[in-house]
């Protein structure tokens, strides 16, 4: 398979959530550099919150993950929990 192949839907995807992203923030305030000035905010709003909920998300996932590889071994979910852990800490300090 040729990995150009998968380049126009992803272009066209991007072009999709872009252009959604600009539609939900573009009701703003209408004109001139008010406008502009109040789109750049919302986006940026936009780009946070998203972050945030991937972030949570995420965590989430990994909770309900660890919850059940403890139903099954404790001992696993424990071991998993701290490397986890680990791999957390090295990564941020």
């Amino acid at each position: 398979m040729k990995n150009k192949q998968f380049t126009t839907p992803l272009l066209h995807s991007a072009a999709v959530v872009f252009l959604a992203i600009l539609f939900v923030v573009g009701f703003g305030a209408p004109g001139g550099v008010l406008a502009l000035l109040s789109g750049i905010g919302k986006i940026i709003l936009f780009a946070l919150g998203m972050v945030l909920a991937l972030g949570f998300s995420i965590a989430v996932l990994v909770g309900v993950f660890l919850a059940a590889v403890a139903m099954v071994d404790s001992a696993q979910a424990a071991s998993l929990y701290s490397s986890l852990k680990k791999s957390c800490t090295c990564r941020c300090s």
